[in-house]
């Protein structure tokens, strides 16, 4: 069992969290290819689920 009256302090040394440089998370720049994205389909087309739920047959009851 830890002995309470003292600090627990890893073998590495205590750490000291002002040692340690701060690195802040950059959000990459953003491209021309994310602004494109989707420039490839054709616009006349519907995507494909709306071709396969307008395929599907309309019975009595939907």
């Amino acid at each position: 069992m830890l002995n309470r009256t003292e600090p627990y302090v890893p073998e590495g040394g205590a750490y000291l969290p002002e040692r340690e440089p701060f690195i802040v998370p950059v959000e990459p720049e953003r491209t021309d290819e994310y602004e494109d994205y989707g420039a490839d389909e054709p616009a006349e087309e519907h995507p494909p689920h709306v071709r396969w739920r307008r395929a599907l047959p309309h019975g009595p009851g939907q």
